[in-house]
């Protein structure tokens, strides 16, 4: 492993150990990069792009085109995770997809993918398994907007990026970085600045969580779990019908 500095590597591995030449050809895939800044965007609504994004280092999301004024945040991308490979099916790209914190960006052509499921098809049925897992992880999202109310929204929302880092970042416990304002926040949830705020207040009196900007840890995480009935759809990945180690 020393021999590699790949996010995405640590992340697939978390799930299944790779062979040598495996490896290899995950780091092949973020050979290419990018360096951006924060707010930089890296796919425009209507951008026709033969590219795949391997996300190595910082954070980008997914925004919505405003309605009235509004925007929203639909999706948040980690460390580790892949761009674009769940708008395969799309000749254009949906939404706009921004850079939250500065970082860095692997890049391989669309074109390689037949390729790789012919040579490395481990690698391509875990990517597809995990992006079959953010899918279900997106319904989640979507009932806690319409099910639950604002306070357990953000529990979920807290409990989740919680679980999705702790893949890529092995041993990490219940303090973590969390790059985004109130307003932002608000645009994951669905609530107005004022509404976060009076929330994060009221847990952060309760001794729920410790706000050490731009840190925050969960200090009654168990709890929250069972609260709002969260399961953490990443802490295992069905690998039973991936092809056998020759």
């Amino acid at each position: 492993m020393s021999r590699y500095s790949s996010s995405l590597l640590i992340r697939l591995e978390r799930y299944l150990p790779l062979q040598e030449a495996e490896r290899e050809t995950v780091a092949s895939l973020e050979k290419s990069e990018l360096r951006l800044d924060k707010g930089d965007i890296l796919l425009d609504r209507g951008q026709i792009s033969n590219q795949i994004y391997v996300l190595k280092s910082g954070w980008a999301v997914v925004r919505t085109q405003p309605s009235r004024g509004l925007s929203s945040i639909a999706r948040i991308y980690l460390p580790g995770e892949v761009i674009g490979f769940a708008e395969l099916g799309l000749l254009e790209t949906p939404h706009t997809v921004s850079m939250q914190t500065s970082g860095i960006v692997g890049t391989f052509d669309k074109d390689q993918l037949p390729k790789l499921w012919l040579e490395h098809p481990r690698i391509m049925s875990l990517l597809t398994a995990l992006s079959s897992l953010d899918q279900i992880a997106m319904r989640d999202q979507i009932f806690t907007l319409t099910r639950l109310d604002a306070r357990d929204r953000l529990m979920y929302f807290l409990l989740s990026l919680r679980s999705r880092l702790a893949v890529s970042i092995m041993g990490m416990g219940d303090r973590f970085h969390l790059p985004f304002n109130q307003q932002e926040i608000g645009d994951v949830l669905g609530i107005t600045s004022v509404y976060v705020n009076k929330i994060l207040r009221q847990l952060s009196e309760d001794g729920d969580i410790e706000i050490d900007r731009p840190y925050i840890r969960l200090a009654k995480r168990e709890e929250w779990i069972r609260h709002v009935n969260f399961i953490d759809r990443f802490a295992e990945v069905d690998t039973s019908w991936f092809p056998k180690v020759a």
